[in-house]
């Protein structure tokens, strides 16, 4: 293994994985095992015994990405499952690691990042998460989205969502030194922001060093000039930084992972469709939905999810199975709108649930309807967005792993292909929520078509 990516949440480790993917190398995610209890008791499936040994990065591939699921857990528990990760992997000196950052400052960054510099030992801490492709820039230390403050945006209203928009501010919680780079600085010039990177790494003690970047060129001067660092450094970004990064190793070994064709399983089950599952409610992606055909989306009844999820994702699986045995496409969701939104989470208050509750059942649902549709009528290929989701459905379908094959739909949203399960060899596509513009779920769909019609 010659790079581990560690990521809160599994379509992060996905877009992430995808830009080391892109380059040539052999890149597998590795997806957690969940004890049957994990729905009610999000912990135990890391207190489960034998769940250590699913998250061991055993593959021979040169870049391993693991989850952690710590986008909604608690600091303490991110912090301690980092370590894990980390520590499980046996990554020695000569590994990269590579800690994955969400684009929008969600979940537990500061534990997160601290961990990782504790279990390797980095000297600094490289922290960018820009992602211009996908309209996230970082300017005078204030992280935007498509020009807007964090702050300002429904990312900061999310349960673990950024409490600023200025990442010295947040990064300033850490218990290492904080600098950050301005933008001046990262137009100077690789030398120059090289010279940088190793004064900060230089100096006494662990440290963190945040950059500007409102360009994929930015980005590109940061890995560089961190690449020429002597001491060892831990990255730590979105999919924007990690497409820069140099994965080290000697080139025979390196080169011998590199345009690796993946095999497809063997052809013994007949799949047809498209199967599409959307467990994200953010603003973007509930657009995108709607340019599906209403014909195609199956919506989970919300009083039907919050009563019984198994029933209620059985019988929407059922009639998604149906469709896809008539080589359709069928998209299954927990809502179309956020007035949809909004009447499950009326539902739920009413019968003593909180929002986390709520997103559980509705989860556990599009998970079971997922697993329904597949035992009816295997797809010829998966869509999916929302990480949480996501990571339900593939362990519903015994999926433990994903090779990635390089390709992506557009920025941030990548193709890979599920290594076990069922239906193991069928192509996944996976999507943050707020990635993508208004065609990306059609636009996905309509590549996984491809498969069927091959």
């Amino acid at each position: 293994m010659n790079a581990l990516i560690v990521a809160d949440d599994l379509t992060g480790a996905m877009d992430t994985g995808h830009q080391f993917a892109a380059s040539g190398l052999e890149t597998t995610v590795r997806i957690s095992r969940r004890p049957p209890d994990a729905d009610e008791n999000v912990d135990a499936r890391w207190q489960h015994e034998g769940d250590t040994d699913r998250q061991t990065p055993t593959a021979t591939a040169a870049v391993v990405a693991v989850t952690t699921e710590t986008r909604y857990a608690d600091a303490p528990t991110a912090r301690e499952r980092v370590v894990r990760a980390v520590s499980v992997a046996d990554a020695d000196e000569s590994t990269l690691v590579y800690k994955k950052v969400d684009s929008t400052l969600r979940g537990n960054v500061v534990a997160e990042l601290e961990a990782t510099t504790d279990a390797t030992g980095a000297a600094l801490a490289v922290v960018a998460p820009a992602f211009p492709a996908a309209g996230r820039v970082t300017r005078d230390g204030i992280h935007t989205v498509d020009g807007v403050p964090l702050s300002e945006t429904e990312y900061a209203d999310d349960e673990n969502g950024p409490t600023t928009a200025h990442l010295p501010t947040l990064l300033a919680a850490s218990r290492y030194p904080v600098d950050h780079v301005p933008l001046e600085d990262v137009s100077n010039g690789v030398e120059a922001l090289a010279a940088v990177v190793r004064d900060a790494a230089g100096r006494e003690g662990a440290r963190v060093l945040s950059f500007d970047a409102t360009r994929s060129s930015h980005l590109a001067a940061i890995a560089d000039a961190a690449a020429r660092c002597d001491e060892r450094v831990v990255y730590a970004g979105s999919g924007g930084l990690a497409r820069y990064v140099t994965v080290p190793g000697d080139g025979r070994e390196t080169d011998a992972r590199r345009g690796r064709k993946l095999a497809s399983a063997p052809n013994t089950t007949r799949k047809t469709g498209a199967l599409g599952i959307v467990g994200s409610v953010n603003d973007r992606t509930l657009a995108q939905l709607e340019r599906v055909p209403d014909a195609a989306v199956i919506a989970l009844e919300p009083s039907d999810v919050l009563e019984s999820p198994t029933t209620a994702g059985q019988e929407a699986g059922t009639r998604a199975g149906k469709r896809l045995a008539a080589g359709e496409i069928a998209v299954l969701t927990g809502a179309r709108s956020n007035s949809d939104l909004e009447e499950t989470l009326e539902i739920g208050r009413r019968e003593g649930l909180d929002r986390s509750q709520v997103r559980v059942r509705v989860k556990r649902a599009l998970a079971r309807a997922g697993r329904a549709a597949v035992d009816v009528q295997p797809p010829a290929g998966l869509f999916s967005t929302g990480g949480d989701v996501t990571v339900a459905v593939c362990e519903a379908l015994e999926a433990s792993s994903v090779a990635l094959t390089g390709e992506e739909i557009e920025d941030g949203i990548p193709v890979g292909r599920l290594e076990t399960g069922p239906i193991a060899g069928t192509t996944i596509v996976t999507k943050a929520g707020g990635f993508g513009g208004e065609s990306a779920i059609v636009n996905s769909l309509s590549r996984l078509r491809e498969d069927d019609r091959q």
